[in-house]
């Protein structure tokens, strides 16, 4: 069924589990592409390979606390697709137990990823324009 998505290009982080993969599936079942990041290469990988069986995928394992690595791939989709028209910043970090027994580390990934990766992902200089 497709629902108006239909060669549309979907730049998806935290793309390789959960629900940025789901969200991966749905729009290429719609006709979109989706380019998917995660920071794991593994689970990243057989992500991409169910993900192709569906419709065409760009895939690349980045941290999205790192600008530059943001800007090479969102130019890598450019030159794949030409365009992105859907950002989905689903990449995210959390904790278990009480936030009192935290190390300073986990807080600072938290902060990183939680808020820093998101502002850069969604920079316009990287996928807006």
């Amino acid at each position: 069924m497709r629902h108006g998505l239909t060669s549309k290009v979907a730049f998806i982080t935290g793309g390789s589990r959960g629900i940025g993969f789901a969200t991966a599936k749905a729009l290429l079942q719609t006709g979109a592409k989706v380019a998917v990041v995660s920071r794991n290469p593994e689970t990243l990988a057989e992500a991409r390979a169910q993900l192709e069986s569906l419709g065409e995928v760009e895939a690349l394992a980045l941290d999205i606390r790192e600008p530059r690595q943001i800007e090479s791939f969102v130019t890598r989709i450019r030159e794949r697709f030409h365009r992105i028209d859907i950002l989905v910043n689903n990449a995210g970090r959390a904790w278990g137990g009480h936030f009192i027994d935290q190390p300073l580390a986990n807080i600072e990934e938290i902060i990183d990823v939680n808020v820093k990766g998101l502002l850069y992902t969604g920079q316009s200089r990287y996928v807006g324009g």
